[in-house]
């Protein structure tokens, strides 16, 4: 069975490949981690690759020429909220406790000073709300609702 906790190594991969706008290769990773306290070499960033890519939460998107050799540059196949999702799923909260989750963040948000009383939280949760609808709507009709996730 695969793991789905990201190690430390892991996670600062992610954060970069989140943050990016363009996809990475190892040396990319390499040369920002490096600039960095905690130095990752060469080989951690192509073991913590590797595990990346076996867990499936990034996917190699091309192979470009990097002087004499060719490398692969790799971008996220799943988003930070996606992942943590999936974290609390495994950890046994479910869609059914979202109401509880959402009020709970939202209180820490304004309490660590991440959201102002000005600032509307359910924004994202009005549109969600929606677009389930629309999805219980479409199968009542006997349409296929689209998956989460291939």
């Amino acid at each position: 069975m695969i793991e789905f906790i990201m190690d430390k190594r892991e996670r600062r991969i992610m954060e970069l490949l989140w943050k990016s706008e363009e996809d990475l290769g190892v040396s990319d990773i390499e040369k920002i981690l490096g600039k960095s306290e905690k130095k990752l070499s060469k080989v951690s960033v192509f073991k913590g690759i590797q595990s990346l890519l076996d867990k499936k939460y990034i996917k190699v998107t091309s192979l470009e020429r990097s002087g004499m050799v060719y490398a692969r540059k790799y971008a996220v196949n799943i988003s930070k909220e996606e992942y943590a999702a999936l974290m609390l799923t495994k950890s046994g909260i479910h869609s059914d406790s979202l109401a509880g989750l959402v009020t709970a963040m939202v209180e820490i948000d304004k309490a660590e000073g991440y959201l102002t009383d000005g600032e509307e939280p359910l924004t994202g949760l009005n549109e969600l709300i929606r677009s389930l609808k629309e999805e219980e709507h479409r199968a009542g009709e006997g349409q296929s609702a689209p998956k989460w996730r291939k």
